[in-house]
This record gives C-alpha cells, sequence and structure tokens, in this order.
C-alpha cells in the first residue's frame, strides 16, 4: 500500500488511536490511519508526488547542502506561497522544502536517511507507519489494510 501517494501539497492526518486495542511495538502500541482521496492514491509509491520536508528555519542551508550532496539528481526547492509573499511557514514556524526526484529511491533507506539529517524535524514519507488507509472518492469510501 502506498500511504505517501496520497501526498499532494498538505499532509495525510495521522491519527493515533486507542493504543490498548492493538498493540504494534514499532509503534509503541499505538496504530496510524491515514486518510485522503482517491485521486492521490496509487497501489504502489511513486515519484509523482514530491516528498516534503520540515526544516528548522536556523538549519536551513546545512541540511539543503545535505540534501543536495546525498541527492544530486534531485530537484529541492523551498516551497514558497501562491497567496502570500516568502516561504511557506509551517504550523511550528518551521520551512517547508520539496523534494523531486528524477528515479524512484529505495523508499525504506530514504525514509530512513532523512530522518537522520540533523534539522529536519519531519518528512512526508511515513513508510512502514499505517496500519490502515481509508480512501473517499465518488466511488464511496475504501478501507485498505496493508499485508503485514
Amino acid at each position: 500500500m502506498a500511504v505517501t501517494s496520497l501526498m499532494s501539497n498538505s499532509r495525510p492526518e495521522k491519527r493515533w488511536w486507542d493504543p490498548h486495542h492493538r498493540k504494534d511495538p514499532g509503534l509503541h502500541g499505538c496504530r496510524v490511519y491515514f486518510d485522503g482521496d482517491d485521486t492521490k492514491f496509487v497501489p504502489q509509491l511513486t515519484t509523482t508526488y514530491p516528498l516534503v520536508i520540515e526544516i528548522l528555519p536556523q538549519a536551513l542551508q546545512i541540511v539543503l547542502a545535505k540534501l543536495r550532496s546525498a541527492y544530486p539528481d534531485a530537484d529541492i526547492k523551498i516551497r514558497i506561497g501562491d497567496q502570500k509573499d516568502g516561504a511557506v511557514i509551517s504550523d511550528n514556524g518551521n520551512l517547508l522544502a520539496d523534494i523531486r526526484f528524477t528515479h524512484t529511491p529505495k523508499w525504506q533507506q530514504l525514509n530512513i536517511d532523512v530522518k537522520m539529517i540533523p534539522g529536519i524535524v519531519e518528512h512526508s514519507l511515513f513508510y512502514g507507519m499505517a496500519t490502515k488507509a481509508i480512501i473517499a472518492g465518488e466511488g464511496g469510501i475504501r478501507v485498505i489494510i496493508p499485508k503485514l
């Protein structure tokens, strides 16, 4: 199941549910649900949508340098608002950058490598986290549970 494919200009909600209902040692007993519309869902991850990265403003230049060094073929841009002047600021006061890959990276390794860069708060690749995806569209609502 390609949960990241629910992404476009906004992140899908992470919904944390009753930790006592079903234990998942990888998530400390929490279950993660993602919801999104069917126009952004694909059965396998692709590079259609950018990887969105939230960056601490004071670490911006260091983070961009590390990303450009690690992914030289990727197009990395600070997200600029279309309704205002300047960069888009997250709810936490951080900057957002979009990374567009020219080839499909190894998602699991990318997930780890990007999280290990100091100054990156979070990214939009929720690889291997979802226990369920709820997809809504004109045809109704689909619930998808990944095969473990």
